[in-house]
């Protein structure tokens, strides 16, 4: 109830600000990669404020949870999942200007979504193959490096996210959507065009508490970055594309594998 209180809040204050912004000539984010942050403008003054609370409060997440120490249930994690996802698709439509100075169609166009084209097909799926192998091969490095025990505490949290989404490939269809859409959504289709490439990359990559202190989060924030490149030179659709099949490709090889078993 409180997590829920606090993103009402949040909503309505992005709403007056815009309602504040409404009106006022304001540089449009652009495709040139180049960041747009305005100071004088009030969702970016706030949307650096909420950058710097999340910051703050996944230090704090993880000092109370003595570093990697999580328990991610089942129940727990789905909850999580669709809060989370509600929250940063809200974030994202709220402060591209929704319900006040821009219509969905609008919003949409600035947070760079259009239906899939071909191009944004071919461009999402070889990047979220290349960058899946990639992943693979840093783990598979990260394995044999560090000694057992660590690599157990250091992929726990990880490995108790997936059980909980891997009971059944529709289910694993759902999570890869769900955090899909609604992540790129915020941080590649809101935040991007404001701050840049790097700072959502590390602001995305901070904000997945499970892999913080780990050399997963060196791993995630290449993924990040090959995410933004999509972002910046295609489209956010392009983005969704290869996050969600990027999320899905451990589940899948997961029932290839079973079935063989």
């Amino acid at each position: 109830m409180l997590a829920l209180a606090v993103g009402l809040a949040v909503g309505v204050i992005i709403i007056l600000a815009n309602a504040k912004q409404a009106g006022r000539p304001s540089a449009a984010a652009g495709q040139d990669g180049r960041p747009r942050f305005n100071r004088e403008n009030a969702v970016h003054r706030l949307a650096v404020m909420l950058m710097i609370l999340q910051t703050a409060a996944v230090a704090v997440q993880l000092a109370m949870a003595d570093g990697l120490d999580f328990d991610y249930g089942a129940a727990d994690a789905w909850v999580n999942l669709v809060f989370g996802a509600a929250m940063h698709a809200a974030l994202a439509m709220l402060g591209a200007g929704w319900l006040v100075r821009r219509n969905l169609r609008q919003v949409f166009q600035r947070l760079g979504l259009r239906l899939p084209q071909r191009r944004d097909w071919t461009a999402g799926l070889a990047m979220a193959i290349g960058l899946y192998v990639m992943a693979w091969a840093a783990s598979a490095v990260w394995a044999e490096i560090a000694a057992a025990d660590t690599w157990q505490q250091q992929t726990a949290a990880a490995r108790q996210l997936f059980e909980a989404y891997s009971s059944s490939l529709i289910l694993a269809v759902v999570f890869a959507l769900l955090t899909a859409i609604s992540e790129e959504m915020l941080f590649r289709g809101a935040l991007q065009p404001i701050f840049g490439l790097g700072i959502s990359s590390l602001f995305f990559t901070w904000s997945h508490i499970q892999y913080a202190l780990t050399p997963a989060a060196l791993i995630l924030l290449a993924v990040s970055l090959g995410f933004g490149w999509l972002r910046r030179h295609v489209s956010a659709t392009a983005a969704v594309i290869a996050h969600g099949v990027y999320n899905f490709i451990p589940f899948l090889a997961a029932a290839l594998l079973a079935g063989r078993a």
